[in-house]
């Protein structure tokens, strides 16, 4: 074949091709390709800020997870003392939801956890936020987030200091998420609780194995001051979601207080919190998704994530347009000079080196 007839064919083989995909035939598909969230951010956060209102928070999260680590926020040099060497560093956003950021804020968040810890065995608590709530929780993040840690945080000290069940007052580290494992809306409140505590005579107290306090109780305690603020938050002129009116959720919450199951999880005792600790500093820091989590973006341009399902016990994979995934990850970003960690009882700053 000489070389006229071998560019005839290929160019026979380009148009045949691309008659192909004109007449709607089928394209070629490309493997999925690892991309990271400061790049879907970069790519696709203007497109998802043209679709709808972007709050100053998810804004302020937006710029720092795209600038993080680039020259936007400047640098520094890095040299050796000999000058053999020298280094361009870029500067972090240090922002609470950037996944770049975290792995410093994680060590030095569970270094200062594990420094607070009393050595005696913890329980696992988890208060979750009814989803019915879940929009008036959004429209309303800063009391809103105060009213869940302090309901949980009361429910847990009543509790324990009832004398049938404990008679004392135990440690208790509080750490706010707002995401399910596949960045679904789901705010609740971890609790790590020392199994025992200190009593009116100064006197420490320890649970039963295997028993922090009756279910039935903590919910009711949980509940009665959950729904009494959220009523109150009402009628002091709380930001209502659109389309809604106090009657609305008024009758929500009486429904909510007919309501029997709440769900609170309660984990059997833990020798040490330690495990949990570092279990909590994953997600305390650096936002819902860590680093390590791989992220897959196809030629639809739709991304995927594995992630694992506690209902199946299987790892599983969500896939989300580049657009869905951008807001799901702005959604969850924190209120600025809002903690989202908090401590009670022993625990408290004020009572820790004392006890």
């Amino acid at each position: 074949m000489n070389r006229r007839s071998y560019a005839a064919d290929a160019l026979a083989g380009l148009m045949e091709v691309d008659g192909d995909r004109r007449s709607g035939g089928p394209a070629p598909r490309w493997p999925p390709m690892h991309t990271t969230q400061q790049q879907l951010m970069q790519r696709h956060y203007d497109e998802v800020a043209s679709q709808g209102p972007v709050c100053d928070r998810e804004r302020r999260a937006a710029y720092a997870i795209k600038v993080c680590g680039t020259r936007a926020l400047g640098a520094h040099v890095l040299s050796c003392p000999d000058g053999a060497y020298e280094q361009l560093q870029f500067h972090a956003c240090r922002h609470r939801s950037c996944a770049r950021c975290g792995a410093v804020a994680q060590q030095r968040w569970a270094e200062q956890e594990l420094r607070r810890l009393l050595p005696c065995a913890h329980h696992h608590v988890v208060f979750t936020l009814p989803h019915d709530l879940i929009d008036l929780w959004s429209h309303n993040r800063g009391p809103f987030t105060a009213l869940l840690m302090h309901s949980a945080r009361q429910a847990l000290l009543q509790t324990l200091a009832d004398p049938r069940i404990l008679g004392a007052v135990p440690g208790i580290v509080l750490n706010l998420h707002t995401w399910g494992r596949n960045l679904s809306r789901h705010p609740h409140v971890h609790c790590l609780v020392s199994a025992g505590g200190v009593d009116a005579q100064g006197r420490w107290v320890a649970t039963r194995r295997n028993w922090l306090v009756p279910v039935k109780a903590l919910r009711a305690r949980y509940k009665h001051c959950l729904l009494q603020g959220i009523s109150q938050g009402l009628r002091q002129g709380w930001t209502l979601p659109e389309g809604s009116d106090v009657a609305q959720w008024s009758t929500a919450i009486k429904r909510l207080w007919r309501k029997k199951h709440w769900n609170i999880e309660i984990s059997p005792t833990y020798e040490h919190g330690r495990g949990v600790v570092l279990y909590l500093a994953r997600y305390a820091k650096a936002g819902p998704l860590p680093r390590s989590r791989p992220l897959t973006i196809d030629d639809s341009g739709c991304v995927s994530f594995p992630y694992h399902d506690h209902r199946t016990q299987r790892t599983q994979t969500q896939r989300l347009s580049a657009q869905q995934f951008v807001r799901r990850l702005l959604w969850h970003a924190p209120a600025s000079r809002q903690h989202t960690t908090r401590h009670a009882g022993l625990y408290n700053s004020n009572h820790r080196e004392h006890h």
